[in-house]
């Protein structure tokens, strides 16, 4: 098999395994694509492979005895050449489709085929095995061991990898809870497994989560609205994946809903969708015909009904609608003696689901008041108020339980939020760190080279001419004073970046004349003019906020207008929460498109006339000020000058 077949094959096999949950019909091309290549190829696993990938579509989709044949052609390649992994996983997958097609022996003894060969699998793998076990021997005559490997797998959660398998295995145990009238413990679980299912958008899983929801707040809580909330998530996705077995399933659930909240015009659409789809479907005849014969007696179609009953046959719970339906007639005898035959008024035991039991219940009440037996009409109603005490407990624990999940994921939610912030802001970090690296390297490797060819003719001995010779030492004595001065810059910034400040009071009258008198020089070689206001006590760090006050104006008398002599006027302002001291030259000013710029490092003035200084003065000054919570802004107008201003927070200064 060449190269190129092989890599066309696994990524094939990648993309099934992306594609299956969410889209079948896709995952069903690829896979019949897989086996093509495969058959061609002579790459007998590959052949294994697509077989249990086709074998899975047919499970998925409820068509069972297509998937047994699909997993069988799979088992029987991966016996012939030793591929037991391959086997095991396609074996555990044909027990699935054994039990949904109502062979659980066969189930069973797939199983226990495969059971010896198990110690041979990774601990994970034979955990995703255990989960198609329980899941397979579930509700059969080995239910108890079913339960012993669901209660192992929800012990041992975080051993499994992918937060679909946990959710699979939590909903999947929440179908035995609810099977036991566990209501409040199989709500925990589930709102657990659809914090896991929702993360990976695990479609299918997430649909059986929400039907559980859905019967959990139905029979165990009696809130139909919020059951109906979770009966239509579970349709709309087994719409998106036709699903048509669960949109079936769905609608019939959701007829009982609507009919039981009273939305009667709902509850007709659902039984209209269940007529279009019945012919094609075939589900438990008698969960069917329950919820329709409900929805006929309360939406009035009693004759309709009538005749359902009466073609259906005798069930445990024909007495109790045939009385209501005569009852609904006008015929309250008749309906009083086809209760009198009974032995016990309990529908509940008549195989009724809570939410029509409970209705049936109402109207059982409504014919003893009538035909005045008040006895049966008040010890059924002592029967019904101990049932409505228990739910209310419930239902109330349930609410806490809600909220608990909210709060839990509204938590998980901000970290999630929390780690993409920090994850941009250190992606931007990294590439400011970068750019700040490329620069600095650019910058000192000009005046590095400038002083190796400067110095190699010095070295070399053709330079007779001694006034050349002292202007290639003077050269060369620049270039070291630049890569000085850089490198004196850049610790400063490292400094300004990384340091935790001891903060006292700075008076800033006094510190920029002490500034003044160091600068004395340069402000009498280009005659600046310097006129200082009255200024407030900052809290800050002095020798810091010494370099900062002294860039800001070096820069005004660097960075002056070659028309005039440099002016600097220096005063405080308010702003806010923040008091301000103020630079304001009449230099040549920063162009409006380079004024976001200027604070970034290696960033010069483009309109300057002069190459003086290493860009990093009031990248400085602004780490400076960032570092005392404060903010640096300027204002500034090409030809007419600006204006540095400096914020510091006003709770840590005084007048």
């Amino acid at each position: 098999m060449s190269t190129a077949t092989k890599d066309q094959l696994s990524e094939l096999s990648e993309n099934w395994h992306k594609c299956n949950s969410e889209e079948p019909e896709k995952g069903k091309a690829i896979a019949l694509n897989i086996l093509d290549l495969a058959i061609e190829s002579n790459d007998l696993e590959k052949q294994c492979d697509a077989y249990n990938y086709i074998g899975i579509y047919h499970l998925n989709k409820g068509e069972y005895i297509n998937g047994i044949t699909e997993f069988e052609k799979s088992i029987r390649i991966a016996e012939d050449n030793d591929f037991i992994r391959k086997k095991i996983f396609a074996a555990s997958n044909l027990a699935v489709c054994f039990k949904f097609s109502q062979q659980f022996e066969q189930a069973y003894k797939t199983l226990a085929k495969i059971d010896s060969e198990l110690d041979q699998l990774s601990a994970y793998d034979q955990l995703r095995i255990k989960i198609n076990k329980a899941t397979t021997l579930q509700y059969t005559e080995y239910h108890n061991e079913a339960i012993q490997d669901f209660e192992y797998l929800v012990n041992n959660l975080n051993e499994l990898k992918t937060s679909t398998e946990k959710g699979y295995v939590l909903t999947t145990y929440c179908e035995y809870l609810i099977f036991d009238n566990n209501y409040l413990k199989a709500l925990e679980y589930c709102l657990e497994a659809e914090s896991y299912l929702i993360k990976e958008s695990s479609s299918r899983f997430l649909a059986i989560n929400y039907d559980s929801l859905k019967q959990i707040y139905a029979y165990g809580l009696r809130n139909p609205e919020k059951a109906i909330e979770y009966g239509i998530k579970s349709l709309e996705i087994n719409k998106r994946l036709d699903q048509k077995h669960g949109i079936f399933a769905c609608h019939i659930s959701l007829l009982e809903l609507y009919t039981y909240s009273g939305q009667l015009d709902e509850a007709t659409k659902s039984y209209q969708k269940i007529n279009e789809l019945i012919n094609n479907y075939s589900l438990e005849s008698r969960k069917l015909e329950i919820n329709f014969l409900f929805y006929l007696i309360e939406t009035e179609k009693i004759k309709e009904a009538e005749d359902l009953i009466l073609k259906s046959g005798k069930f445990e719970y024909t007495p109790y609608l045939m009385a209501i339906i005569h009852y609904k007639k006008g015929e309250l005898n008749t309906g009083i003696s086809i209760l009198e035959e009974l032995t016990s008024f309990k529908p509940e035991d008549a195989g009724l689901t809570d939410l029509i039991n409970s209705k049936v219940n109402e109207y059982i009440y409504q014919i003893f008041l009538d035909s005045g037996r008040l006895k049966d009409a008040i010890n059924l109603m002592s029967d019904l108020y101990h049932q409505e005490k228990e739910l209310s407990k419930n239902q109330r624990a349930a609410l806490i339980l809600e909220k608990h999940f909210q709060f839990e994921n509204a938590k998980k939610e901000i970290e999630i939020e929390r780690l993409k912030t920090e994850k941009l802001s250190l992606d931007r970090l990294n590439s400011s760190l970068e750019m700040f690296a490329y620069n600095t390297a650019h910058d000192l490797k000009q005046p590095a080279r400038t002083l190796n060819n400067l110095s190699k003719l010095l070295m070399e001995g053709n330079i007779p001419d001694e006034k050349t010779q002292k202007e290639i030492l003077s050269f060369i004595t620049q270039s070291s004073n630049r890569m000085v001065n850089l490198i004196d810059d850049l610790l400063s910034y490292a400094k300004s970046e990384n340091s935790i400040f001891d903060m006292h009071e700075v008076d800033c009258n006094h510190l920029l004349n002490e500034i003044f008198s160091e600068l004395k020089t340069l402000i009498e070689e280009h005659n600046a003019k310097i006129n200082l206001k009255q200024l407030p006590v900052i809290t800050g760090n002095q020798k810091y906020i010494r370099l900062l006050f002294q860039n800001i104006i070096t820069n005004s008398i660097k960075h002056k207008s070659p028309e005039r002599n440099p002016v600097i006027e220096i005063y405080s302002s308010k702003e806010d929460d923040f008091l301000c001291i103020n630079f304001k030259d009449n230099g040549v000013g920063v162009p409006e498109s380079e004024q976001h710029k200027i604070f970034e490092p290696f960033k010069k003035n483009i309109n300057s006339s002069t190459n003086d200084g290493t860009g990093l003065g009031l990248a400085i000054c602004q780490k400076i000020i960032q570092q005392h919570n404060g903010k640096i802004k300027l204002i500034s107008e090409v030809g007419k000058g600006s204006e540095f201003i400096l914020c510091f927070p006003l709770a840590e200064t005084r007048n």
